[in-house]
């Protein structure tokens, strides 16, 4: 049987699934050397503000109706760019 999978935004809530994954993926090594509750804090903000008029950056997450994170996220990060004349 297959699974559906919902992709929706993220939010603090899920701050904890996704330091879990990226400290098990080992992809940044200023998360994987700090505790896991040191990085849910500094993560909670980010996705709290992901969405406010100023944010320059998303993050996604695939949800199962279990509601469980699925699969990795993905984050997007806009960086401003000025254009010379």
């Amino acid at each position: 049987m297959q699974e559906t999978i919902t992709i929706r935004k993220a939010g603090a809530p899920d701050a904890e699934s996704l330091v879990s994954i990226l400290q098990q993926t080992g992809w940044f090594s200023h998360i994987s050397e700090k505790h896991i509750s040191e990085n849910i804090e500094r993560i909670e903000p980010l996705l709290e503000n992901a969405y406010s008029d100023t944010a320059s950056h998303s993050a996604y997450v695939a949800e199962t109706p279990r509601n469980s994170i699925a699969v990795p996220y993905r984050a997007v990060a806009a960086l401003p760019c000025s254009s010379g004349p």
